[in-house]
């Protein structure tokens, strides 16, 4: 899904459901991975850069 959309010249804000247990500092990229631009939590909403 996100690949058709890229393709039609959207850019979509991908935003992950988390545990607060569940967020690290850093993830290993790999070449098929897409920059996570929030993360919500139950203790509230991070945002990225």
């Amino acid at each position: 899904m996100l690949s058709r959309l890229e393709r039609a010249g959207a850019h979509p804000a991908l935003v992950v459901l988390l545990y607060d247990s569940e967020v690290v500092e850093h993830v290993p990229e790999e070449p098929h991975d897409r920059p996570v631009r929030a993360v919500v939590t139950p203790s509230g909403v991070r945002r990225f850069r």
